[in-house]
């Protein structure tokens, strides 16, 4: 595909990540890691990280031991956001494959949370491991507390 094809894919699509588009992507994902770094506290560790998007805005999914964040810059003059969702409320983790990318989604009790136009290259092997860590915090949350003597 051409430059100019993928130009017009983009203009008629905005929401979309051309992954080609090395610098593009860098400069999104840095703004993003920027908004990620000032919502986190510094002893906070990362263990996952998913590109993406949420509605028209452009996205990542951090998920750390005990929560899964999105970060979402919106086209424009928009605020950028973050969503927290801790681990132990999601009661629901999908994967959906849509074409050449797929969707991460995230049930709480009264929401849903999709990240859409993922890589297919990394989003269904985080997702399992997101969904891991969902059982086993909601597995930690229902144990009963050990007594202190």
């Amino acid at each position: 595909m051409s430059w100019s094809l993928d130009r017009r894919a983009e203009q008629e699509h905005p929401e979309l990540l051309d992954v080609r588009n090395r610098e593009h992507l860098w400069v999104t994902g840095r703004t993003l890691h920027r908004i990620l770094d000032g919502h986190l506290p510094a002893d906070e560790q990362v263990h996952e990280l998913l590109m993406g998007a949420v509605g028209d805005a452009r996205a990542v999914l951090a998920v750390t031991d005990h929560r899964a964040v999105i970060a979402a810059e919106p086209r424009g003059s928009g605020a950028a956001h973050c969503t927290d969702l801790p681990l132990d409320e999601v009661t629901e983790v999908e994967w959906t494959r849509h074409g050449p990318t797929g969707c991460v989604v995230l049930r709480t009790g009264g929401a849903c949370h999709v990240l859409k136009h993922v890589e297919l290259r990394h989003g269904p092997e985080v997702t399992e491991r997101l969904a891991a860590r969902v059982r086993a915090a909601r597995t930690g949350a229902a144990a009963p507390q050990p007594a202190s003597a």
